[in-house]
């Protein structure tokens, strides 16, 4: 593969007869294709049924294939053929797919378990190299994460979390998703330290305006899980407790930050849907004129702020109650 990932598709050749140069095309041999074996996978699926054995064999070059990684060197070298590392990570992609398949398979599946370490460790380095710009083979490789998430292979990447929750791995939402639905599964198996680390990417990952809603949600969700979690640390007294705070802290915020910028914004694009019929005791009050009923009704829009941090509205008041009932 090293000779693969530096070879020019283009170049030169001096000729004997005559000392100008002319282009010619490098085609390389298929041997050392990846696009053609990109579709190996497949064709040993369909010849399963009469060579087992070689199906067996072929699973432990998809294990060494899966753990091959690209070089510093390599990618600093001035020959580093960009589209032709593309490719490799799309076969990559191609080879877990495949042990997914097979490993629905017992005896296969028993196979992969006894090269645990390594099958996980190549996983991990295919997340942490396959540039963020491959979308599809990135979404590729963690539909196929989840079924491993959820089979015997599970306790091997408990011992790597740090990992795969890191900034190179977590690129966009869906991978938050699914180590989400990962981690509620194994919440009880998690340490201590573990959970705070957990509960500090999902605490920060909550406030972030550039995911979209529902991985916010997903992660509001995560976070009761990791309470529900620490519920067996009592022993670990002030730390567990300044940990249940830092989650509730953040929890409340959040909930702040709603209710002062998104649903003043919400009642003014959809305040004639709303229904008043409801009484409050302040705006239907004895005391309460028909001018000051009419002026309680029209819903005012809140001055947003730079920053949330310096907002009196951030803090209940007379204000934010009166915002409540409106």
């Amino acid at each position: 593969m090293q000779p693969a990932l530096l070879y020019s598709p283009n170049g030169t050749l001096d000729t004997l007869y005559r000392k100008s140069t002319f282009q010619y095309n490098l085609i390389p041999r298929a041997s050392q294709s990846l696009k053609a074996f990109q579709d190996i996978p497949m064709l040993v699926i369909f010849l399963y049924q009469h060579h087992k054995a070689g199906a067996m064999e072929f699973l432990l070059c998809c294990l060494d294939f899966l753990s091959i990684q690209i070089l510093n060197e390599q990618k600093a070298d001035d020959k580093y053929n960009k589209a032709l590392a593309d490719e490799f990570y799309t076969a990559q992609s191609k080879m877990l797919a495949y042990l997914s398949i097979m490993g629905k398979i017992r005896e296969f599946m028993d196979q992969i378990l006894a090269n645990g370490d390594r099958f996980v460790n190549g996983v991990l380095s295919l997340l942490e190299q396959c540039p963020a710009e491959l979308i599809v083979v990135r979404k590729d490789v963690l539909i196929t994460l989840k079924f491993f998430f959820i089979s015997d292979l599970r306790p091997k990447f408990i011992q790597l979390l740090p990992r795969l929750l890191s900034e190179v791995a977590l690129i966009g939402g869906y991978f938050y998703q699914t180590m989400a639905d990962f981690l509620h599964h194994v919440r009880a198996s998690l340490s201590f330290d573990m959970l705070a680390h957990v509960a500090f990417v999902f605490c920060r990952e909550v406030h972030d305006n550039l995911l979209p809603y529902q991985i916010q949600v997903i992660c509001a969700r995560m976070l009761s899980s990791v309470l529900e979690g620490l519920s067996k640390h009592g022993k670990e007294g002030e730390a567990t407790r300044d940990l249940v705070l830092m989650i509730l802290e953040s929890l409340v915020v959040k909930m702040k930050v709603i209710a002062v910028y998104h649903l003043p914004i919400l009642f003014k694009q959809h305040g004639a849907e709303i229904c008043y019929d409801y009484k409050s005791c302040d705006r239907d009050g004895p005391d309460t004129t028909d001018e000051e009923k009419l002026s309680d009704e029209v819903i005012r829009e809140e001055v947003r702020r730079c920053s949330i941090d310096t907002a009196p509205e951030m803090e209940i008041g007379p204000t934010g109650l009166e915002f409540m009932r409106c």
